[in-house]
């Protein structure tokens, strides 16, 4: 067993045998089967099979990954979309002024609408920014006959969010 062990640590394979042998013959305890036996006095090759430390691989990112990351989200829109459709939980900017003077930033509740005092609920949910201005300008009209101007802008957009699932990094929102 000692020689065994031996060869085993100076990296070369054996087998041992146990078949049954004939009569008068002698079975080898121990065969050889690699060639690289290292000379005596000479250290054992070294093999490495998983690196031994701390390994600095650069795994290249997957492409489009940086959409992910949320850094996008950091950085506010100086020009909406004018085709962007305007839903629950969006910001508008809205001014009046002349006879009656306004000046405020809603948002678009549940049922779809932002509410003007003295004019009432506007809806908006559904308009496209292009149309918006237009819209509470109409709502306005109805109301002050004259002399009140409007303006109505979108202010802030509610964050496009996309579900990740599969065999992905960080699965989720």
């Amino acid at each position: 067993m000692q020689a065994q062990a031996a060869a085993a640590s100076a990296g070369t394979a054996v087998t041992t045998s146990t078949s049954p042998q004939a009569p008068g013959q002698t079975a080898p305890l121990f065969t050889k089967r690699a060639s690289n036996v290292p000379l005596a006095g000479t250290p054992a090759p070294r093999i490495e099979l998983m690196p031994s430390g701390p390994h600095n691989v650069s795994v290249s990112d997957v492409f489009g990954a940086q959409l992910f990351s949320g850094a996008f989200a950091r950085e506010g829109a100086t020009q909406f979309n004018p085709d962007y459709v305007v839903a629950t939980g969006d910001s508008i900017q809205v001014r009046l002024w002349g006879a009656f003077e306004f000046d405020a930033q809603l948002t678009v509740d549940p049922q779809g609408n932002i509410f003007l005092p003295n004019v009432g609920p506007v809806a908006v949910r559904g308009t496209r920014n292009a149309d918006l201005q237009p819209a509470v300008a109409a709502a306005v009209g109805r109301v002050y006959r004259a002399n009140v101007y409007s303006y109505a802008s979108l202010a802030a957009a509610q964050p496009v969010r996309i579900f990740v699932s599969g065999f992905v990094q960080r699965p989720g929102l």
